[in-house]
């Protein structure tokens, strides 16, 4: 739970006023590790903000370490991910292997866009694939700090798929909003019309 800043300024003002931990986080009502925790922060950093929480904090780190992992990678092309991520932990580098699988996926269709479709993935398109089954579809792009990948599966039915030229079909926005939400967006119909005004 993010607790507020005032909150924060109240309790280590009272216990700066010789009040212990454990006594100010009874009267402000929080954990007594919570408010040894700021006070331990506040003494080692002299700033009393909380870290930053949630989203994704290792796709940076491997993405500026890409050219490590893919040597490794070259080295050995059959690799299992768990040996590649013991090679990279070798190297300083604490990875997962599902951060691993990730990154090969944004890898792979990177590459896909640019071989087989002649585009270039880092001009800030968006690139949709579907699955074998049509239940599945990932988009990438890149978004100026490294490539970003979306995946959805559906719960029930289909994606409907355009047919395309050359493997390449361009649409606009709505378009793939609608197909996103398993709409047919080559003719959208509204499930539910008013026949009353008022």
């Amino acid at each position: 739970m993010v607790r507020s800043m005032d909150l924060r300024a109240r309790l280590l003002a009272a216990v700066d006023r010789q009040s212990s931990c454990r006594a100010a986080a009874d009267r402000f009502g929080v954990a007594p590790s919570t408010a040894v925790r700021w006070r331990v922060q506040q003494r080692e950093a002299g700033d009393i903000a909380p870290k930053p929480r949630g989203g994704d904090m290792r796709s940076r780190r491997m993405e500026e370490r890409a050219a490590d992992i893919l040597a490794i990678w070259e080295e050995r092309r059959d690799i299992t991910l768990e040996e590649l991520r013991l090679a990279l932990a070798d190297k300083g580098m604490a990875v997962s292997v599902a951060g691993l699988h990730r990154f090969f996926v944004r890898r792979g269709l990177a590459l896909q866009v640019q071989q087989s479709f002649g585009r270039d993935p880092y001009a800030g398109g968006l690139y949709i694939f579907r699955g074998r089954r049509g239940d599945l579809c990932k988009i990438i792009w890149h978004d100026g700090v490294g490539m970003s990948l979306y995946a959805k599966r559906l719960e029930r039915g289909k994606y409907i798929w355009p047919s395309a030229v050359d493997g390449v079909i361009a649409i606009s926005p709505s378009q793939m909003a609608c197909m996103l939400e398993a709409i047919d967006w080559r003719n959208p119909q509204a499930a539910w019309r008013p026949t009353l005004a008022g």
